[in-house]
Protein backbone atom coordinates (compact mmCIF):
# COMPACT_ATOMS: atom_id res chain seq x y z
CA UNK A 1 0.00 0.00 0.00
CA UNK A 2 1.35 3.26 -1.13
CA UNK A 3 1.99 5.78 1.89
CA UNK A 4 0.25 9.23 1.86
CA UNK A 5 3.26 10.59 1.86
CA UNK A 6 4.21 9.20 -1.40
CA UNK A 7 0.95 10.11 -3.04
CA UNK A 8 2.16 12.74 -6.16
CA UNK A 9 -0.28 15.24 -7.15
CA UNK A 10 0.71 15.26 -10.45
CA UNK A 11 -0.07 12.00 -10.85
CA UNK A 12 -3.34 11.99 -8.75
CA UNK A 13 -4.75 15.00 -11.31
CA UNK A 14 -3.69 13.37 -14.32
CA UNK A 15 -5.66 10.19 -13.13
CA UNK A 16 -8.75 12.23 -12.28
CA UNK A 17 -8.40 14.31 -15.55
CA UNK A 18 -8.41 10.89 -17.43
CA UNK A 19 -12.02 10.63 -15.98
CA UNK A 20 -11.57 8.36 -12.81
CA UNK A 21 -12.97 9.64 -9.61
CA UNK A 22 -11.84 10.65 -6.34
CA UNK A 23 -12.95 7.78 -4.60
CA UNK A 24 -11.71 5.35 -7.25
CA UNK A 25 -8.41 6.89 -7.07
CA UNK A 26 -8.65 6.77 -3.58
CA UNK A 27 -9.28 2.54 -3.86
CA UNK A 28 -6.72 2.72 -7.00
CA UNK A 29 -3.90 3.81 -4.47
CA UNK A 30 -5.11 2.52 -1.28
CA UNK A 31 -5.37 6.24 0.47
CA UNK A 32 -8.24 8.27 1.92
CA UNK A 33 -10.25 10.17 0.19
CA UNK A 34 -9.14 13.39 1.98
CA UNK A 35 -5.83 12.69 1.01
CA UNK A 36 -6.63 12.33 -3.04
CA UNK A 37 -8.93 16.11 -2.28
CA UNK A 38 -5.80 17.65 -1.16
CA UNK A 39 -3.42 16.37 -3.81
CA UNK A 40 -6.01 17.48 -6.07
CA UNK A 41 -6.08 21.01 -4.44
CA UNK A 42 -2.24 21.31 -4.54
CA UNK A 43 -2.32 20.73 -8.02
CA UNK A 44 -4.79 23.65 -8.30
CA UNK A 45 -7.25 20.66 -10.08
CA UNK A 46 -10.80 21.89 -10.09
CA UNK A 47 -12.86 18.89 -8.89
CA UNK A 48 -15.99 18.15 -10.98
CA UNK A 49 -19.77 18.77 -10.02
CA UNK A 50 -22.29 16.06 -9.34
CA UNK A 51 -24.08 17.25 -12.47
CA UNK A 52 -20.69 16.98 -14.42
CA UNK A 53 -19.74 13.69 -12.92
CA UNK A 54 -22.62 12.33 -14.32
CA UNK A 55 -22.85 13.39 -17.69
CA UNK A 56 -18.44 11.90 -18.21
CA UNK A 57 -19.52 8.52 -18.07
CA UNK A 58 -22.94 6.89 -20.03
CA UNK A 59 -24.74 4.31 -18.97
CA UNK A 60 -27.83 2.64 -19.35
CA UNK A 61 -30.00 4.40 -16.63
CA UNK A 62 -32.96 1.72 -17.36
CA UNK A 63 -31.78 -0.99 -17.29
CA UNK A 64 -33.25 -1.76 -13.35
CA UNK A 65 -36.82 -0.61 -14.17
CA UNK A 66 -37.98 -4.09 -15.15
CA UNK A 67 -36.39 -7.17 -14.47
CA UNK A 68 -37.68 -9.24 -17.04
CA UNK A 69 -34.72 -11.22 -17.77
CA UNK A 70 -32.66 -13.96 -16.98
CA UNK A 71 -29.52 -11.97 -17.18
CA UNK A 72 -31.04 -9.06 -14.81
CA UNK A 73 -32.42 -11.31 -11.99
CA UNK A 74 -29.31 -12.80 -11.82
CA UNK A 75 -27.63 -9.05 -11.41
CA UNK A 76 -30.22 -7.83 -8.80
CA UNK A 77 -29.71 -10.73 -6.55
CA UNK A 78 -25.71 -10.50 -7.14
CA UNK A 79 -26.39 -6.88 -6.01
CA UNK A 80 -28.18 -7.78 -3.33
CA UNK A 81 -25.61 -10.09 -2.26
CA UNK A 82 -22.11 -8.76 -3.17
CA UNK A 83 -22.57 -5.25 -4.20
CA UNK A 84 -23.41 -1.66 -2.94
CA UNK A 85 -25.08 1.31 -3.26
CA UNK A 86 -24.21 4.57 -1.42
CA UNK A 87 -26.17 7.85 -0.32
CA UNK A 88 -23.87 9.51 -3.10
CA UNK A 89 -25.97 7.98 -5.89
CA UNK A 90 -22.76 5.68 -6.13
CA UNK A 91 -23.61 1.95 -7.11
CA UNK A 92 -20.62 -0.35 -6.86
CA UNK A 93 -18.76 -3.89 -7.08
CA UNK A 94 -15.75 -4.67 -6.11
CA UNK A 95 -14.49 -8.16 -5.87
CA UNK A 96 -11.11 -10.71 -5.84
CA UNK A 97 -9.33 -10.04 -9.29
CA UNK A 98 -9.94 -13.70 -10.07
CA UNK A 99 -13.51 -12.74 -9.97
CA UNK A 100 -12.98 -9.57 -12.79
CA UNK A 101 -15.05 -11.38 -15.42
CA UNK A 102 -18.07 -10.87 -12.93
CA UNK A 103 -17.28 -7.06 -12.35
CA UNK A 104 -16.40 -6.79 -16.41
CA UNK A 105 -19.63 -8.47 -17.03
CA UNK A 106 -21.32 -5.61 -14.83
CA UNK A 107 -20.14 -3.37 -17.01
CA UNK A 108 -21.27 -4.79 -20.29
CA UNK A 109 -24.76 -5.14 -18.71
CA UNK A 110 -24.91 -2.08 -17.87
CA UNK A 111 -23.57 -0.35 -20.99
CA UNK A 112 -21.08 1.71 -19.36
CA UNK A 113 -18.26 2.97 -20.61
CA UNK A 114 -16.95 3.74 -17.00
CA UNK A 115 -13.35 1.86 -16.73
CA UNK A 116 -13.17 -0.98 -14.20
CA UNK A 117 -10.15 -0.19 -11.88
CA UNK A 118 -7.79 -3.08 -11.49
CA UNK A 119 -5.46 -3.48 -8.54
CA UNK A 120 -2.98 -6.32 -7.64
CA UNK A 121 -5.81 -7.95 -5.89
CA UNK A 122 -8.93 -6.41 -6.71
CA UNK A 123 -11.08 -5.23 -9.62
CA UNK A 124 -13.70 -2.39 -8.87
CA UNK A 125 -16.60 -0.60 -10.79
CA UNK A 126 -18.52 2.13 -9.00
CA UNK A 127 -21.39 3.81 -11.18
CA UNK A 128 -22.80 7.04 -10.17
CA UNK A 129 -26.28 7.73 -11.49
CA UNK A 130 -28.72 8.57 -9.46
CA UNK A 131 -31.84 7.52 -11.42
CA UNK A 132 -30.33 3.59 -11.28
CA UNK A 133 -29.36 3.80 -7.66
CA UNK A 134 -33.18 5.61 -7.10
CA UNK A 135 -34.76 2.46 -8.69
CA UNK A 136 -32.37 0.01 -6.55
CA UNK A 137 -33.62 2.04 -3.72
CA UNK A 138 -37.38 1.11 -4.37
CA UNK A 139 -36.90 -2.53 -4.11
CA UNK A 140 -35.27 -2.27 -0.97
CA UNK A 141 -31.56 -2.01 -1.63
CA UNK A 142 -30.24 0.87 0.25
CA UNK A 143 -27.32 1.60 1.82
CA UNK A 144 -25.81 -0.68 5.24
CA UNK A 145 -28.57 -3.02 3.34
CA UNK A 146 -26.40 -5.88 4.95
CA UNK A 147 -28.07 -6.05 8.06
CA UNK A 148 -31.75 -5.60 7.28
CA UNK A 149 -31.71 -6.70 3.40
CA UNK A 150 -34.97 -9.05 2.81
CA UNK A 151 -34.48 -10.73 0.00
CA UNK A 152 -38.56 -11.78 -0.01
CA UNK A 153 -38.98 -7.97 -0.38
CA UNK A 154 -37.22 -7.77 -2.91
CA UNK A 155 -38.85 -10.00 -5.21
CA UNK A 156 -41.64 -9.03 -4.00
CA UNK A 157 -41.05 -5.09 -5.29
CA UNK A 158 -39.14 -5.80 -8.09
CA UNK A 159 -41.95 -8.22 -9.15
CA UNK A 160 -39.81 -11.15 -10.27
CA UNK A 161 -41.67 -13.96 -11.96
CA UNK A 162 -41.95 -17.02 -10.25
CA UNK A 163 -39.91 -18.50 -13.62
CA UNK A 164 -36.59 -15.76 -12.84
CA UNK A 165 -36.27 -16.38 -8.98
CA UNK A 166 -33.91 -19.28 -9.61
CA UNK A 167 -31.71 -16.66 -11.50
CA UNK A 168 -32.21 -14.07 -8.75
CA UNK A 169 -31.33 -16.47 -6.24
CA UNK A 170 -28.71 -18.07 -8.19
CA UNK A 171 -27.13 -14.21 -8.50
CA UNK A 172 -27.44 -14.07 -4.27
CA UNK A 173 -25.72 -17.52 -4.41
CA UNK A 174 -22.56 -16.39 -6.49
CA UNK A 175 -22.21 -13.37 -4.32
CA UNK A 176 -22.94 -14.29 -0.79
CA UNK A 177 -22.72 -18.46 -1.07
CA UNK A 178 -20.20 -20.99 -1.30
CA UNK A 179 -19.84 -24.85 -2.23
CA UNK A 180 -17.45 -26.97 -0.38
CA UNK A 181 -15.37 -29.89 -0.95
CA UNK A 182 -13.50 -31.99 1.39
CA UNK A 183 -11.53 -34.74 1.99
CA UNK A 184 -11.57 -36.45 5.65
CA UNK A 185 -8.41 -38.37 7.22
CA UNK A 186 -10.15 -41.60 6.30
CA UNK A 187 -10.35 -40.09 2.09
CA UNK A 188 -13.93 -39.86 2.01
CA UNK A 189 -15.50 -36.79 0.54
CA UNK A 190 -17.96 -34.58 2.11
CA UNK A 191 -19.56 -31.58 0.11
CA UNK A 192 -21.69 -28.63 2.30
CA UNK A 193 -22.73 -25.32 0.94
CA UNK A 194 -23.58 -22.53 2.75
CA UNK A 195 -25.54 -18.89 2.40
CA UNK A 196 -24.43 -15.77 4.47
CA UNK A 197 -27.43 -12.97 5.14
CA UNK A 198 -30.05 -11.62 7.51
CA UNK A 199 -32.12 -14.02 9.31
CA UNK A 200 -35.32 -13.34 7.01
CA UNK A 201 -32.95 -14.04 3.59
CA UNK A 202 -31.42 -17.27 5.09
CA UNK A 203 -34.82 -18.14 5.72
CA UNK A 204 -36.28 -17.46 1.73
CA UNK A 205 -33.23 -19.79 0.89
CA UNK A 206 -34.02 -22.30 3.54
CA UNK A 207 -38.13 -22.67 2.57
CA UNK A 208 -37.32 -22.41 -0.89
CA UNK A 209 -34.89 -25.69 -0.38
CA UNK A 210 -37.62 -27.15 0.96
CA UNK A 211 -36.41 -26.59 4.50
CA UNK A 212 -33.34 -28.83 4.55
CA UNK A 213 -30.29 -27.47 6.33
CA UNK A 214 -29.94 -25.46 9.36
CA UNK A 215 -28.99 -21.77 10.36
CA UNK A 216 -26.19 -20.92 12.20
CA UNK A 217 -25.47 -17.57 14.01
CA UNK A 218 -22.21 -16.01 12.30
CA UNK A 219 -21.32 -14.25 14.97
CA UNK A 220 -21.59 -13.92 18.63
CA UNK A 221 -23.68 -10.44 18.67
CA UNK A 222 -27.16 -9.47 18.63
CA UNK A 223 -27.07 -8.19 14.92
CA UNK A 224 -29.02 -9.77 12.02
CA UNK A 225 -26.35 -11.38 10.48
CA UNK A 226 -26.63 -15.58 10.18
CA UNK A 227 -25.70 -18.56 7.86
CA UNK A 228 -27.37 -20.68 6.30
CA UNK A 229 -25.70 -24.27 5.44
CA UNK A 230 -26.75 -27.53 3.80
CA UNK A 231 -24.59 -30.38 4.42
CA UNK A 232 -24.49 -33.90 2.14
CA UNK A 233 -23.97 -34.54 -1.24
CA UNK A 234 -27.63 -35.47 -2.10
CA UNK A 235 -28.96 -32.72 -0.20
CA UNK A 236 -26.55 -29.77 -1.38
CA UNK A 237 -27.59 -31.73 -4.93
CA UNK A 238 -31.31 -31.11 -4.13
CA UNK A 239 -30.94 -27.78 -2.79
CA UNK A 240 -28.98 -26.53 -5.41
CA UNK A 241 -30.17 -28.17 -8.29
CA UNK A 242 -32.99 -25.64 -8.05
CA UNK A 243 -30.89 -23.17 -8.78
CA UNK A 244 -28.72 -24.42 -11.83
CA UNK A 245 -31.52 -25.75 -14.10
CA UNK A 246 -31.52 -22.17 -15.41
CA UNK A 247 -27.69 -21.88 -15.85
CA UNK A 248 -27.93 -22.23 -20.12
CA UNK A 249 -30.94 -19.04 -19.57
CA UNK A 250 -27.80 -16.79 -18.54
CA UNK A 251 -24.63 -15.18 -20.07
CA UNK A 252 -23.02 -15.34 -16.85
CA UNK A 253 -22.63 -17.30 -13.65
CA UNK A 254 -19.48 -18.61 -11.32
CA UNK A 255 -18.53 -21.63 -13.22
CA UNK A 256 -15.89 -22.51 -10.57
CA UNK A 257 -18.70 -23.13 -8.44
CA UNK A 258 -21.16 -24.52 -10.85
CA UNK A 259 -17.88 -26.98 -11.28
CA UNK A 260 -17.81 -28.64 -8.11
CA UNK A 261 -21.92 -29.21 -7.93
CA UNK A 262 -20.74 -31.33 -11.33
CA UNK A 263 -18.94 -33.53 -8.88
CA UNK A 264 -22.08 -34.15 -6.67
Amino acid sequence: MIKCKEVSSQYVSELYLEGKTIKEISILLGVSNTVIKDRLKVANCKTRTNSEAHKKYFEDFRYFDSINTYDKAYLLGFICADGWVSRRNELGISLALKDKGMVYWFKNQLKTDKPVIEKENSATLIIQNEKITHQLNQYNIIPNKSLTLDIKTVINKANISRELIPAFLLGYFDGDGGIYKTITKKGCVQYSCSITGTYETCLYFKEYFDNIGFFTKRHQDDKNNYTYQIGGRNQVKKGLGKLYQIKDKLSFYYERKYNIYCEL
